[in-house]
């Protein structure tokens, strides 16, 4: 098993989630690249992702906030199993992303597009900062919040 760690607006590859994953298993069964989502499309890291995805058998994909729009749709795309820590699943309206200073020509090409699943997990503070009320959104995608 290997697992694709995607970290949030802003984050850094070798985050607390990757450190974690670090202590249970082996470092070469954890994929954890640097996005730069300032700077690059969301159809361009969805391409380099699916890469990934493609090319890795059992794998499981955990994104925290921007980070679990991408594992949300990964998942969908290639049926594996997601886990999702306070996603932001619809960034063109997050706040934090709006105000950053991101182009709107990147900002634009984001799309709220998440349906329905039982299989997707979604870890939720009730007191986010950066995605408020975010625990009534999460909970149309999935009963598993």
């Amino acid at each position: 098993m290997k697992i694709l760690n995607l970290h949030g607006f802003l984050g850094k590859a070798d985050n607390r989630t990757y450190a974690a994953l670090c202590k249970i298993m082996p470092k070469e069964n954890i994929i954890s690249p640097q996005i730069n989502f300032m700077k690059e499309k969301p159809d361009d890291i969805l391409h380099i992702l699916s890469a990934i995805a493609e090319n890795t058998p059992e794998l499981i994909v955990i994104g925290q906030s921007l980070g679990g729009y991408f594992a949300y749709h990964l998942a969908r795309k290639y049926q594996i199993p997601c886990i999702l820590t306070n996603p932001c699943l619809y960034p063109e309206q997050c706040g934090v992303i709006v105000n950053s200073g991101i182009s709107e020509e990147i900002l634009s090409c984001y799309h709220g597009s998440a349906n329905p699943t039982n299989d997707t997990w979604i870890l939720c503070s009730d007191h986010d900062t950066i995605i408020p009320d975010n625990i009534p959104v999460c909970r149309k995608i999935t009963p598993n919040v």
